[in-house]
């Protein structure tokens, strides 16, 4: 019988993902996993919003940008910092061409901290 981890290994390798993301948070300005979270929950509204139709929310999920993240380091002997793998939909709005080129994640990442500062 397979474990755990390799039914998650192979369901990963199904899927086409796009991006890997790594967040390396400085040793003095730690983010909590929930921070994280919601930071990266916005960026992920952001994108679908921004490169699909206003009904994403009710799409197959293959159909709309989504993450998974994981966590690493236990924060005393390795300092915690997560990994995110994006996938990007095939068939999303021609602007995506571009966003799968390059995209400055900094900016991004900045401007959802404002954001969520705000809020």
């Amino acid at each position: 019988m397979k474990s755990q981890n390799k039914i998650f290994q192979d369901w990963f390798r199904t899927i086409a993902w796009s991006h890997l993301i790594t967040v390396e948070p400085r040793p003095s300005m730690p983010y909590s996993n929930d921070e994280i979270l919601q930071r990266f929950r916005y960026i992920e509204f952001r994108l679908n919003k921004h490169f699909l139709k206003s009904s994403f929310s009710k799409w197959d999920p293959y159909d709309r940008f989504f993450m998974v993240a994981f966590a690493e380091g236990d924060g005393i002997s390795h300092e915690k910092h997560f990994h995110l793998l994006m996938y990007s939909p095939v068939d999303a709005d021609l602007q995506q061409q571009q966003f799968r080129k390059g995209v400055r994640h900094q900016n991004i990442w900045l401007n959802s901290r404002l954001r969520l500062a705000e809020v």
